[in-house]
């Protein structure tokens, strides 16, 4: 998981994320649950990949998958 992380953090970092979007949002559902968690590293690698995801303006079509996913989480207990 922690490579995933890296992936998506690299990705958005290196400007050239748009070609990479629709596999990063695929994962994101678990930078967004992995954001508490006890092992630290994992938490700490989800919350910087999610700062980056925040700053990253998403077209219609992306919102498309992206809002479902976020609208779930939030009716996740955990």
């Amino acid at each position: 998981m922690e490579t995933l992380f890296h992936f998506i953090i690299s990705s958005l970092k290196s400007g050239r994320s748009s070609v990479l979007l629709d596999v990063i949002l695929e994962l994101l559902q678990p930078v967004i649950s992995l954001q508490e968690t006890s092992n630290k590293d994992l938490s700490n690698l989800a919350k910087a990949a999610f700062e980056l995801l925040k700053w990253r303006v998403f077209g219609e079509p992306h919102l498309r998958k992206i809002v479902p996913i976020i609208l779930s989480l939030a009716n996740d207990p955990n």
